[in-house]
């Protein structure tokens, strides 16, 4: 059983009859199919039905308890989360602007490798790529920074592993379809570079 908080570990425990071992109060769990208001009336008629003096008082469904115990964890995720999405936006368009500006300062490199040959593809490729590969340097920094900082969020995770491979690779997924996306824009304008105008350019 779980008493305190349900993020302890479960631990071993024994049941014994009230004569044996009375306290001043009793909780009563019960299941049923039907609502949780008529449960409970059930529950008070038939407490009242043993012992008519018997006040019963807090009659909750266990999901609004669990859901009490749970909300401040709860509440520090939905946080969390939109902080994440907001540093994602930011991320996308900050690498949205690097690539752009990028590819400004390789314009005369792009517009030689189109009189040279290369075809649209080709420079998409080249653009496409590099964002790939810093991508892929992100992500391994990143992955090594979030292992880092397990211990910080353990206290902050109920029934998931910190180190949960499943969710990072989630995340280096999300964040590398991210990139490739902030990078689209910038490989298909630097594919219509004209090599005449770029090679003019100082």
């Amino acid at each position: 059983m779980r008493h305190a908080s349900l993020r302890e570990p479960a631990q071993p425990e024994l049941y014994v009859p009230f004569q044996q071992e009375p306290l001043f109060f009793m909780r009563i769990v019960a299941r049923g199919r039907a609502d949780a208001r008529s449960l409970a009336d059930g529950m008070r008629r038939a407490v009242w039905a043993v012992d008519a003096d018997q006040p019963v008082v807090a009659v909750r469904p266990l999901a609004e308890i669990v859901g009490a115990h749970v909300a401040p964890a709860r509440l520090q995720a939905v946080l969390l989360g939109r902080f994440a999405a907001l540093s994602v936006l930011l991320a996308a368009v900050g690498l949205y602007g690097v690539l752009g500006y990028a590819v400004a300062l390789r314009t005369r490199e792009i517009g030689v490798r189109v009189a040279l040959g290369a075809t649209a593809a080709d420079i998409a490729a080249l653009v496409v790529g590099g964002t790939a590969r810093l991508a892929a340097a992100g992500a391994l920094l990143g992955l090594a920074g979030a292992a880092a900082l397990t211990r910080v969020l353990r206290r902050l995770l109920f029934g998931v592993s910190p180190a949960d491979p499943a969710t990072f690779g989630a995340v280096v997924a999300t964040l590398g379809a991210v990139a490739l996306l902030a990078s689209f824009i910038p490989a298909r304008r630097a594919a219509r570079i004209d090599p005449v105008r770029a090679l003019r350019q100082e």
